[in-house]
């Protein structure tokens, strides 16, 4: 994926408290409906108002974090 162009967005609803510039500048907009990487927890994406499918790729044991790191493929 080295030459591939990519965007990394913010999962942001809008009637959420902005926290950081990230949901200004780069917000996942509620009506977003291309297919995308996520890291994360998929329950922060139930605002979205497309209909997806959610498929688990991978988790990390990262010993840093409480709760492992893991990522998804979302498709619209």
């Amino acid at each position: 994926m080295r030459k591939t162009t990519m965007k990394f967005l913010t999962t942001y609803s809008p009637n959420q408290q902005i926290k950081s510039h990230f949901h200004i500048s780069d917000p996942l907009k509620p009506q977003f409906n291309k297919s995308f990487i996520f890291i994360g927890s998929p329950e922060s994406l139930n605002y979205l108002n497309n209909q997806k499918k959610i498929k688990k790729i991978k988790s990390f044991d990262v010993k840093f974090q409480t709760r492992p790191i893991e990522i998804y493929e979302v498709i619209f």
